[in-house]
């Protein structure tokens, strides 16, 4: 086993445990159309310089995690892949509950429910 994985274009490679990254933010705008839409017109917070500069990076490393991922096949037999894979749905599930707690509640009002009782950054 080696730290650089072969890398090759497959259909049940690590894409299909980062696509749900992607399909959230789809899924949201289509379910909860109007809450997203309050919440952007609603003004919200400015973002200064330091902000945009971050969210742009994050969004290249998620763009480059996500390009890497097509091409990571997935090891599934490996005791790595067991102990990930239940961190994973832990995560999955707990993001997407966040999620839905962030798109329900008001636009003029913090989120309090949910994940949001504990940590103001949950996801």
């Amino acid at each position: 086993m080696s730290l650089i994985p072969a890398l090759k274009i497959g259909v049940w490679n690590a894409w299909v445990l980062m696509f749900y990254i992607v399909l959230h933010a789809f899924s949201l705008s289509v379910i909860f159309k109007d809450a997203m839409k309050q919440r952007e017109s609603s003004g919200g917070v400015q973002y200064g310089k330091a902000e945009k500069r971050i969210n742009t990076f994050r969004m290249v490393l998620l763009v480059l995690a996500f390009a890497y991922s097509v091409f990571l096949p997935l090891q599934l037999g490996t005791v790595w892949f067991y102990i990930g894979l239940p961190i994973y749905l832990v995560g999955l599930i707990t993001y997407a509950l966040v999620m839905v707690n962030w798109a329900t509640s008001s636009a003029g009002e913090p989120v309090t429910r949910g994940q949001y009782r504990f940590s103001r950054h949950p996801m």
